[in-house]
């Protein structure tokens, strides 16, 4: 988390997130989150499998993979 409340529900359990929290989410485990307020943080992933991504917002969901998401090019480094 770098900025603002990000609300997440985690496999059924609820969190509030803040700026400096971290969270890890096992493979496989159902997970979504939202903002009230506005919010900016890293979502890292060690997979990428075609159509895993849900969003309740439409214009998201026709957004291409490259346009909504950011590949990280050296994890050592973290180069985008």
């Amino acid at each position: 988390m770098l900025w603002g409340v990000l609300e997440m529900n985690i496999d059924g359990r609820r969190r509030t997130l803040y700026p400096g929290d971290t969270v890890l989410v096992q493979q496989g485990v159902w997970h979504e989150f939202w903002t009230e307020t506005g919010v900016i943080f890293d979502e890292l992933s060690t997979t990428d499998v075609a159509g895993d991504s849900f969003y309740e917002d439409k214009r998201i969901n026709q957004m291409r993979k490259d346009e909504r998401k950011t590949r990280v090019n050296h994890w050592g480094g973290y180069q985008i």
